[in-house]
């Protein structure tokens, strides 16, 4: 039972530490298809993030969790901006138009930023 409990355990850990490993894994055989297919900017951006990546999880082994935690999270923030217009749309009438104008923009450029920070971590 002993020998089960530790067996257990490192199997668990180790594919704990293989999650930044099997994205760079991903990662390298999306760069083979974009050398192969001649895309030399895809193959770039994404011998770019391998570095990263590597580099990150070397100095950081929970690097990986972590940026699928901030992804989603951001995920998150995104959906309550949209709800956020929707509802400022319906009580469009309730409130003067320099309010609502000033209002909408501001949520916009909030969701704009939003949506150039998940597409910053993309590739990750």
């Amino acid at each position: 039972m002993m020998k089960f409990v530790i067996f257990l355990l490192c199997a668990l850990s180790f594919s704990f530490a293989n999650e930044c490993e099997e994205k760079i894994l991903k990662l390298e055989k999306e760069l083979e298809y974009a050398k192969k297919y001649d895309n030399e900017f895809k193959a770039r951006d994404l011998e770019n993030a391998i570095v990263t990546l590597k580099t990150k999880c070397k100095d950081n082994p929970n690097f990986y969790k972590e940026l699928l935690q901030i992804k989603q999270d951001k995920l998150t923030k995104l959906e309550a901006l949209e709800k956020e217009l929707d509802t400022l749309s319906d009580n469009q009438d309730s409130m003067p138009k320099a309010e609502y104008k000033f209002k909408k923009e501001k949520l916009k450029l909030q969701k704009d930023s939003l949506k150039q920070e998940l597409k910053a971590l993309e590739l990750y």
